[in-house]
């Protein structure tokens, strides 16, 4: 039995999502954004809506792990779960002294209460995601117990990254480098009674002048070093700059939109590949030619929600055309693969957003560029079904793109 929680805005959809997938419910739960909604959130208790907080509170008790979620045992530290939900549950503006205050409470803690992660952690981790990812980096720095702590949530809770990574600037060893020549002794004392010390001959007149011109007029060492060194400078001045690297594909480029399988069939020059006609919200559906005949019953994919990638240059797949690719799941053997999947609800056309990658994607990638190509390593199934960019999940107006394959490759 699923039970389904109406949110009022998306940064409510975005704490329960976290706790949902905290405490292993994504499975029975569906989260679903409504903005008329009178109240903050509706849920399946009653018909007169509730705070967020107590939203999160009803869905950590469905999980497995309320105990420890809701810090049951001991009071003190229930006590103290209950105080930092009342406080951040609701998602309220954090201020500077929010900050300090919870970077001094984290001074000598891993978690907000007690030993382990709790619900505390996680309302607070949502409610000050805006505030300290906008920091500077230098004011970020003067809070170094809260940021650590952060960083711990982040990458042990919030592997579908719900909220924003901080970029943390680490020391780097710097080596000392060779040490400097010791000094040459001092010269021995002089005898008793003559303090100044024996005096050195005075060098004769024509070595000296050998030293410093050299047999036959030749110039010093020294100079012709110099000389060497500053022809080597000019030349080195003189070369061409060296290209700047090319910079580095991200997912923006793409333009990933839901689409519609209206009509599908078999194509009529191979046997492992089916000719779709999908709607994407445009003037007109769209032909796609998809290599699934191994994976996926026809019947199956009949009016299935899939992801496309629209912004392909056109190729013809054994003289049929094909105007985009349908988005998969697969495992390393490529024996099982699986469209990725869209959350119910989702109208077609909707393009599939990434936080934090805010570009408009290319009216057409260039094949040349192997765009795509450089972009698709980093295209991978969570091991909670999220489909994601480097971490970062697939979203949609009702909630992530998941796949039936957990780390899976995605292309």
């Amino acid at each position: 039995m699923t039970t389904t929680v109406a949110v009022r805005t998306d940064s409510a959809r975005r704490l329960l999502f976290l706790v949902t997938s905290v405490g292993r419910t994504s499975d029975a739960i569906t989260i679903t954004l409504d903005e008329s909604l009178p109240t903050e959130c509706l849920v399946p208790e009653g018909t007169a809506g509730c705070t967020l907080k107590a939203a999160a509170v009803f869905l950590t008790g469905l999980s497995t792990q309320t105990t420890q979620l809701l810090g049951v045992e001991p009071k003190e530290i229930q006590t103290q779960v209950e105080e930092y939900v009342s406080k951040y549950g609701d998602l309220p503006a954090v201020t500077p002294a929010d900050l300090a205050d919870l970077d001094a409470h984290l001074l000598t803690r891993t978690f907000i209460a007690g030993n382990a992660l709790t619900l505390a952690d996680l309302v607070t981790y949502a409610a000050v995601a805006p505030a300290l990812s906008s920091l500077p980096p230098k004011e970020r720095s003067q809070l170094p117990n809260l940021v650590r702590w952060y960083d711990h949530i982040h990458f042990t809770a919030d592997p579908a990254c719900y909220y924003p990574d901080l970029e943390i600037s680490k020391p780097v060893f710097a080596s000392p480098g060779p040490s400097a020549p010791m000094p040459a002794p001092a010269a021995a004392a002089g005898t008793a009674g003559n303090k100044e010390g024996p005096k050195a001959a005075p060098e004769p007149k024509a070595a000296a002048r050998t030293q410093a011109t050299g047999p036959e007029g030749q110039q010093p060492r020294a100079k012709k070093e110099k000389k060497a060194k500053e022809a080597k400078e000019a030349q080195v001045a003189a070369a061409p700059a060296a290209p700047a690297p090319a910079e580095e594909p991200l997912v923006d480029l793409l333009d990933l939109r839901v689409g519609k399988i209206v009509a599908v069939e078999r194509h009529p020059n191979a046997e492992s590949l089916y000719v779709e006609t999908i709607n994407l919200g445009e003037e007109n559906p769209r032909q796609i030619v998809s290599g699934l005949v191994k994976f996926v019953p026809i019947e199956a994919m009949q009016g299935r929600t899939v992801v496309v990638v629209t912004n392909l240059k056109p190729a013809k797949m054994r003289d049929v055309m094909s105007y985009g690719m349908v988005l998969c799941a697969s495992n390393d053997a490529h024996d099982n693969v699986d469209p990725i999947i869209v959350p119910e609800g989702v109208p077609v056309g909707e393009r599939i957003t990434f936080e934090g990658y805010t570009r408009e994607p290319e009216a057409q990638l260039n094949p040349r560029k192997k765009q795509f190509e450089k972009i698709a390593p980093s295209l991978i199934v969570l091991p909670d079904g999220i489909c994601s960019y480097k971490g970062v999940p697939f979203m949609t107006s009702r909630g992530p793109v998941t796949a039936t394959i957990p780390g899976a490759h995605i292309a």
